[in-house]
């Protein structure tokens, strides 16, 4: 339901969602609570939505210029970096909550760096 209510559609992120971004990561570092999995599959998906979109893809995800909130999320996930890393360094993640696609992205958001090599 969360995610409906934070997509514009299913390859489109809703201007709320760079909003509600830094609740959602610091939710998803709850170990115990029964939504973390959907939380940190949101929050993989949420990156790899907000990744920059080239000129191929800007038929099917939108121009940059037409799609802010994509730039707001890289910034929401720059600014809450560090909260981001612990998550992904919780013991707890490497039990299947988190597959090595979802943390690659995952670490892209955090360190856009990675996103070009």
């Amino acid at each position: 339901m969360l995610g409906n209510v934070l997509m514009n559609s299913i390859l489109h992120l809703s201007a709320a969602m760079p909003t509600a971004l830094p609740f959602l990561i610091r939710l998803a570092a709850v170990p115990d609570i029964g939504v973390r999995p959907g939380l940190v599959e949101l929050l993989a998906y949420v990156a790899e939505l907000s990744r920059p979109v080239d000129e191929g893809q800007a038929g099917l995800f939108g121009n940059e210029c037409d799609h802010p909130e994509r730039e707001w999320c890289r910034a929401a996930f720059a600014t809450h970096a560090s909260e981001l890393r612990a998550l992904l360094e919780d013991e707890s993640l490497r039990d299947g909550l988190l597959s090595v696609d979802d943390r690659e992205c995952l670490l892209k958001a955090v360190e856009p760096q990675r996103a070009l090599s």
